[in-house]
Formats: C-alpha cells, structure tokens, sequence
C-alpha cells in the first residue's frame, strides 16, 4: 500500500495521485504539485488515503506546498486568460468558416503556455 492524494485540475475532470510527504491537505483546499508539464495548481479531491501499489504509476510526483494567496490569484488570472482565450478562438473559427470544433483550452501554472484541444 502506498499513501496519496488525489488532485484534480479541473472541475469534474480525472483525479492524479500525488505523493503527499509530510502534508494532508483538506479536501476541497488547493495545492501546488510537480506534473510532467511543470508546476500546477489543482484542487484537493481525496485526502491522504492508502491504494494498493498497483493504482498508481510509480515514481508519484510530490505535491509542494500547499497554494498561498499569491497561487489562488495566479490560479483565477489564468481561468480568465483561458476564457478570453477561448472565445477569441471560437470567433476566430466562426470568422473563417474553419470545419473545427475546439474542445478545450488549457493553460499552464505559469501562462507560457497555451493548449488547444480540437
């Protein structure tokens, strides 16, 4: 058995398993994680809890530190950056007449980067 949390990105979206070191974060609270794209901020959606070995895919990431006031306000800055985002491609889409359907847009902890899903 290993212990994890369980952090989720987007509202309703999957739940990733983090290694929680020495923390235990309440649900619902949000925590800033190391990912394969860098660091991110999600949300609390399982407390420490005990998975048989076989549930995760070793090595687990760490989660870093619990978001600070400065986090949440980077977190909010770019859900606004993703909607404005959002509808400028939609527009962009419609303007043309592109045969597209966008998906979803992500946008990275640190704003460098943004992802569209077609």
């Amino acid at each position: 058995m290993i212990e994890v949390i369980g952090v989720k990105f987007k509202s309703g979206g999957k739940m990733y398993y983090f290694a929680p070191g020495d923390l235990n974060p309440a649900e619902g609270s949000y925590v800033v994680v190391e990912t394969a794209r860098g660091q991110e901020c999600g949300e609390v959606a399982a407390r420490r809890h005990a998975v048989q070995d076989s549930a995760v895919n070793a090595p687990l990431k760490p989660i870093l530190r619990l978001a600070n006031e400065e986090d949440l306000q980077i977190l909010e800055k770019n859900r606004a950056y993703i909607a404005e985002a959002e509808r400028y491609c939609r527009e962009r889409i419609e303007k043309r007449g592109l045969p597209m359907n966008l998906i979803d847009v992500e946008c990275g902890f640190d704003s460098n980067k943004l992802i569209f899903y077609f």
